[in-house]
């Protein structure tokens, strides 16, 4: 399935409902990469004092990112929207657009506080090393939203997702081998995926298999199926309560010690490396 984003009319609408509502809003495809941010539709972009602060921290960027990334796939299970309380926080707030149960892509609101207590909130930053004088006084300038105003912004987000359809502001168009195929193994990726059960699978003889990944990908199949599922593993190293066995095998690998050598070959460093890097 092609995913079409008219990103003039996008970016409209997302100013409308950002001006309106004063809240931070960001459009994120349906693999979690940005089409529409911010900073693409104000015309004096502005990051809070207190985000800005966080965001001087490398790490502390890449906690963001994995905050967001938690939050959309439990959009992407549940295809409605969620909500939690981000590394630094705030309130964040995914909301899917969905088509026939699809999920076509994300709107994502964050940078709101529901704690009004600085004190409670300081345990999750202490170890920054930020000045806490200054953030204490930034998290204050924050806007509050208690548990009713947080209900009424995911309403109206959630009729921005309908109005967004409704407008064809982001359109399908499917049919075509290669997206029944990239879309088979992206649905079956954590599965122990072969030509013979792709080919099933997708209606598509083996021979188009591997004619359509050199053709577009440059690559293999089974080495562009080896490609997404290190891509999926990325995601599972975030969350350190999982072994690398279980990283392994919830990516589709037989086992730790494959996936491994494969990590090593394309990343060039082992999981257990990647993963140390994450905590620095």
């Amino acid at each position: 399935m092609i995913i079409r984003y008219d990103k003039e009319k996008l970016i409209s609408a997302l100013r409308d409902f950002s001006n309106a509502t004063g809240i931070n809003i960001n459009l994120i495809d349906k693999d979690g990469n940005t089409q529409i941010l911010w900073n693409d539709y104000k015309a004096h972009f502005d990051v809070p004092p207190y985000c800005r602060l966080i965001h001087s921290l490398p790490q502390a960027q890449k906690k963001c990112h994995a905050s967001d990334s938690m939050l959309i796939e439990r959009c992407k299970k549940s295809l409605k929207a969620e909500h939690h309380i981000c590394h630094a926080g705030l309130i964040d707030i995914a909301v899917p657009i969905t088509h026939n149960d699809s999920v076509l892509g994300y709107i994502i609101l964050g940078q709101m506080k529901k704690e009004t207590d600085f004190k409670k909130v300081y345990p999750l930053i202490a170890h920054t090393g930020l000045p806490m004088e200054e953030m204490k006084k930034s998290f204050d300038a924050l806007p509050t939203f208690d548990d009713s105003k947080i209900k009424g912004v995911i309403s109206v987000a959630v009729m921005l997702t309908k109005y967004i359809l409704t407008e064809n502001m982001v359109k399908t168009k499917s049919g075509h081998k290669l997206d029944i195929l990239t879309e088979y193994i992206d649905a079956h990726i954590d599965e122990a995926l072969t030509p013979d059960s792709i080919s099933k699978g997708t209606y598509l003889s083996k021979t188009t298999l591997y004619k359509l990944t050199n053709r577009h990908f440059g690559m293999a199949l089974g080495e562009y199926i080896n490609l997404k599922k290190l891509d999926k593993s990325l995601e599972l190293l975030e969350k350190a309560d999982l072994s690398i066995e279980e990283v392994a095998t919830s990516s589709g690998f037989s086992g730790a010690s494959y996936y491994g050598k494969l990590f090593k070959k394309y990343k060039g460093i082992s999981p257990t490396a990647y993963r140390k890097k994450l905590t620095l």
